[in-house]
């Protein structure tokens, strides 16, 4: 994995990265864990800017398209909404190849915790 850009905001993020032969599981095939990993670590940068104590309920992931070692791609993400308290967020990526084409998007939604972390870690 050789990451070429990252572009970091309050509100989206993009990473640009090629993916070598060691992560494929198929030959020639990038393992459908690492496009998600890539998916929920570019997302959670956007949900700690927002909610520093933020913590994943719920996880989405459509693999759409195989990603061939090798390839470019760059990783969308962004925020999809707000809860009115600021406590909660939906967030949505995508991974795009370098061909132009969507190969995977996913969703993911988060909730601040830091007041129940605050309570377990006194009890």
């Amino acid at each position: 994995l050789s990451v070429c850009l990252s572009v970091r905001f309050s509100d989206r993020v993009v990473v640009v990265c090629t993916l070598g032969a060691k992560l494929c599981s198929h030959k020639g095939i990038i393992n459908g864990g690492m496009t998600a990993t890539l998916l929920d670590n570019a997302i959670g940068f956007i949900a700690f800017e927002n909610i520093p104590t933020a913590a994943t309920t719920n996880m989405n992931i459509q693999l759409r398209a195989p990603v061939i070692a090798g390839m470019t791609v760059a990783v969308v993400a962004q925020v999809a909404s707000r809860s009115d308290c600021g406590k909660k967020l939906t967030l949505e990526g995508a991974v795009w190849g370098s061909n132009g084409k969507k190969m995977a998007a996913c969703t993911m939604d988060f909730v601040d915790v830091g007041e129940k972390w605050s309570q377990m870690i006194r009890a």
